[in-house]
């Protein structure tokens, strides 16, 4: 579980800034309206949200938008 799931996340998410990655996650799943930091410089782009997105879906399977 940690190998085939785990590691992978923690190794993308590292690489392209963790807390980025995180919010980037939680704002695909819909879980926050967007992902934006408090330092904007840092947010994620349109294409970094897109690795996320295929990192995650590679990983976990298909991205379906929580209904809050």
């Amino acid at each position: 579980m940690v190998f085939r799931y785990e590691g992978a996340w923690l190794k993308t998410g590292g690489e392209m800034g963790w807390l980025q990655s995180i919010k980037s996650a939680i704002h695909l799943h819909g879980l926050v309206p967007n992902d934006l930091i408090s330092v904007p410089d840092l947010s994620h782009d349109s294409q970094k949200r897109e690795q996320i997105r295929q990192c995650l879906e590679q990983i976990f399977g298909p991205i379906a938008k929580v209904e809050l």
